[in-house]
């Protein structure tokens, strides 16, 4: 597997990247702020990179991660496969948010924890309990992973 593109170290800065990383907020739900000048200028200096991958609390929003461009959850469970020379009917997804659909896509069984965000949950193949409610462990039984 090789990634979908790449940007150098040096073209790198925390305060831009930080900047940059945020820029999701106009993806939000309820969101309607237009991107300033200086967002705008930022994305353009990092074409490689993607951004509005969310997380936190089920589709709560609390941060936002930056990435290349093409690589995806999805895209890491290909590599794994391929890597381990492993089948993709041995392969189970566990996530709780939008940003894991690629992935349950890309697996044999999926399943949504309990805090998940309604697109997750209908894309999983089981919903389980919430992490705090022992959803992991429950998702293994149900699965017949442990007794």
């Amino acid at each position: 597997c090789s990634s979908a593109g790449s940007v150098p170290a040096t073209q790198m800065r925390w305060s831009a990247l930080t900047y940059f990383n945020f820029l999701g907020k106009l993806e939000l739900p309820g969101s309607n702020a237009d991107p300033t000048p200086e967002e705008i200028e930022l994305v353009k200096r990092f074409p490689d990179l993607q951004n509005g991958t969310w997380g936190g609390a089920g589709e709560l929003a609390i941060f936002g991660d930056l990435g290349v461009k093409g690589i995806t959850k999805a895209h890491a469970v290909e590599c794994l496969l391929d890597y381990l020379r492993a089948r993709k009917e041995d392969t189970i997804a566990f996530g709780d948010a939008k940003v894991d659909i690629p992935m349950f896509e890309c697996c044999a069984l999926s399943v949504c924890m309990g805090s998940g965000g309604e697109e997750a949950k209908a894309a999983a193949d089981y919903v389980t309990a919430d992490v705090d409610d022992d959803g992991l462990y429950k998702a293994f039984v149900h699965l017949g992973l442990i007794d």
